[in-house]
């Protein structure tokens, strides 16, 4: 994983006329950004326009100018790519909630390193009949992961998957494989440490976890 998280970092944002956004710059640490406000506040506009921003092949909706100004709403996105620093201007002209927009995103190449988890109060009980192998992705699907989010469905397969195989030796895992395994384990417990994964039951392929109580 640590290969994988250096090629793309998103150094500051600026967008301007942008979802509710009149004028706002951000500045990112390198590490973790907590991104907190009242519901409205543009939470959820953040990520969308940082996604779109690694889109080229999709006309999109969900990113549109400020609904105040009639100029064309614009950003401008710093990113680290591997060692190279890049400044991307994106722009779009959409208003209504259907409207689509092309964002014509430069970093098209680096949109499968983008992993963007939607926030869900509820999480619906998903049911797991068998192992299968990791969907293949392209670029295309890459791209609309980077802004819609990694399919929730998807999550419990990938984790289920690694736990068995983990235990059979001579499993063929790389180092990368090995360290986003541990990486996924541990964010069990990242917003409560009281919280740790403890294992999937290889009977239902459900997903528990150890707690305070």
């Amino acid at each position: 994983m640590r290969k994988n998280l250096e090629k793309v970092r998103v150094l500051d944002l600026s967008i301007k006329n942008v979802s509710c956004f009149e004028n706002i710059s951000i500045s990112f640490n390198k590490k973790f950004n907590f991104i907190c406000g009242a519901n409205g506040i543009g939470k959820t506009s953040i990520l969308n326009i940082i996604g779109a921003s690694f889109i080229s092949l999709h006309h999109i909706r969900g990113v549109h100018r400020n609904a105040l100004s009639s100029q064309p709403g614009e950003w401008s996105i710093v990113c680290k790519l591997d060692r190279r620093i890049v400044e991307n201007k994106l722009e779009t002209r959409s208003f209504y909630p259907d409207e689509q927009t092309a964002p014509h995103g430069f970093y098209r190449d680096y949109a499968k390193h983008i992993i963007h988890l939607k926030t869900n109060r509820d999480f619906q009980y998903e049911g797991l009949h068998s192992i299968d192998r990791d969907p293949v992705g392209d670029e295309s699907s890459y791209q609309m992961a980077a802004l819609v989010g990694v399919k929730q469905g998807n999550i419990k397969p990938w984790l289920a998957n690694r736990f068995i195989f983990k235990q059979i030796p001579d499993n063929g895992w790389d180092a990368d494989m090995i360290e986003n395994n541990d990486l996924a384990l541990k964010c069990f417990s990242l917003l409560d440490r009281s919280v740790e994964f403890s294992h999937i039951d290889t009977m239902s392929l459900d997903i528990y976890v150890k707690t305070k109580h």
